[in-house]
């Protein structure tokens, strides 16, 4: 089932963050679950840590399991969603 597969990711995600509170793709990956869940201040609030983390990065490398994408190219996605996801929260 879904939910349950969602549930499993959560509790996935949040082990790698005990083990690194730096990597930035769990942040990102939870912000898109807990949005899915209807959890939007938590995946805002997720969103927004994935962007602080790739602001205080330096140079342009491909992020890790990224897909390949670029800090500036994954940062500007992710500020996009940010805004977006902002703009929702706060008309609720």
């Amino acid at each position: 089932d879904l939910e349950e597969n969602l549930v499993a990711a959560v509790a996935e995600y949040r082990k790698a963050l005990l083990l690194d509170l730096g990597f930035i793709m769990p942040h990102y990956n939870l912000s898109k679950i807990y949005w899915r869940q209807g959890r939007y201040e938590e995946a805002l609030r997720q969103l927004r840590n994935t962007v602080r983390l790739l602001e205080r990065q330096a140079g342009d490398t491909p992020i890790p399991h990224s897909g390949g994408l670029t800090r500036a190219v994954f940062l500007e996605i992710c500020r996009e969603d940010a805004a977006r996801y902002g703009g929702l929260v706060a008309s609720r």
